[in-house]
């Protein structure tokens, strides 16, 4: 009887992991669209809006081609958004930790 409940423990704890932003990086991509009629600027403002009050938004990469991950210090990386030019707009990639990561629809409305 004492197993399930330390089994649940870990599978609790397992899911609460530090996440590095060199570790989403390599996830996959879960969202990829193009904004049309938007620049990187305007899409990374709607996303540091939507994402950046709970959350410490990190920006790398050059102007054109901007990465910007969203982490907290318990969670680690959260979300991690590539964005860089497409023609007519701007084209972006978005992964997250997991598929309970509470915000990435809000997140979504930015580019879709």
């Amino acid at each position: 009887m004492i197993r399930i409940p330390a089994l649940l423990a870990v599978v609790f704890l397992a899911g609460c992991s530090t996440t590095s932003i060199s570790e989403i990086r390599t996830r996959e991509v879960q969202d990829t669209a193009v904004v049309q009629g938007q620049t990187i600027q305007q899409v990374r403002d709607c996303l540091v809006e939507a994402l950046g009050l709970l959350r410490d938004p990190i920006e790398t990469g050059p102007p054109e081609r901007r990465e910007l991950t969203f982490s907290t210090p318990e969670a680690g990386a959260i979300f991690f958004y590539v964005l860089q030019p497409a023609e007519g707009g701007v084209k972006v990639e978005a992964r997250r930790k997991n598929a309970i990561a509470n915000g990435f629809n809000k997140g979504r409305r930015c580019y879709q």
